[in-house]
């Protein structure tokens, strides 16, 4: 069966950057998406190079990763910082 692309859905936007979801192999019929894993871009994959683990990212105010909250702002400070852009 042939694949169609769809495009990454948006998780959050914050002050203007949007922030897309990853799903597991970029499969989005398996359901399973990436808890961890975001995008910057409509096109991001888990191995692409506008994807990002939170969990590797500075969490100096020390947001709980477990939850969906404090993944979100893990993001959200580095948005805030300039480290994160759709650029």
């Amino acid at each position: 069966m042939p694949f169609q692309w769809i495009p990454a859905p948006v998780a959050f936007v914050h002050n203007g950057v949007r922030i897309y979801q990853i799903f597991k192999d970029d499969d989005v019929d398996n359901g399973y998406v990436r808890e961890y894993w975001f995008g910057t871009t409509v096109a991001c994959n888990d191995c692409g190079e506008d994807a990002m683990d939170v969990r590797t990212m500075p969490n100096p105010l020390h947001h709980d990763l477990l939850t969906p909250a404090g993944r979100r702002a893990v993001i959200c400070d580095a948005i805030d910082a300039g480290h994160i852009t759709n650029e």
